[in-house]
């Protein structure tokens, strides 16, 4: 799918849609994730929808290729940037970042400001009918970009301006001899 907010970097780990290309490619299915860096639940999708297919058609022709490692699916990040301004595509590795003030207190109205999220209404009917000393916590956080990231890497490109195309694979161990 087509998510809300960045998969990149380390947030790929977790996201439930490079997830689901994960998924997809352990089936044998090649597969793509794909995701806009805003979190607004009327983030504007026209860049995606305008770009997307070409930067499909180039993954098509490689997925095809004889020497393509069926192992190996895709993560797309689109920055937050109408299409005009769009710099390009760029083959990236996945960057670092780590959360900072990760878990707050649940508060609609802080959410509203900070992400652009409208708070779901069983979200507030859980805070209107909370009991004295019962509090609730959201994971809203700042995900930070880490100083050893290169241009090469993820967040960056999609900071730059660029369209950001990582390719992941189903194996992620490593040699630490």
């Amino acid at each position: 799918g087509i998510n809300h907010g960045s998969n990149a970097a380390t947030a790929a780990i977790y996201s439930g849609t490079v997830g689901a290309a994960m998924e997809g490619a352990i089936n044998g299915i090649p597969s793509i994730a794909v995701s806009l860096d805003d979190f607004s639940r009327d983030a504007d999708f026209s860049a995606v929808e305008e770009l997307l297919p070409g930067v499909i058609e180039k993954l098509l022709r490689r997925i095809q290729s004889p020497d393509y490692n069926p192992d190996v699916f895709f993560n797309v990040n689109f920055p937050k940037l109408p299409a005009s301004s769009i710099k390009g595509v760029k083959a990236t590795r996945m960057g670092f970042a780590h959360w900072e003030r990760e878990y707050q207190e649940y508060d609609a109205e802080m959410i509203l400001k900070k992400k652009g999220f409208r708070a779901p209404e069983e979200h507030l009917r859980l805070i209107r009918d909370a009991q004295p000393g019962e509090e609730f916590y959201v994971m809203i956080g700042d995900f930070t970009d880490e100083p050893r990231n290169t241009s090469e890497s993820d967040p960056r490109a999609v900071g730059e301006g660029f369209i950001s195309v990582t390719a992941h694979s189903i194996d992620n161990s490593v040699n630490d001899e």
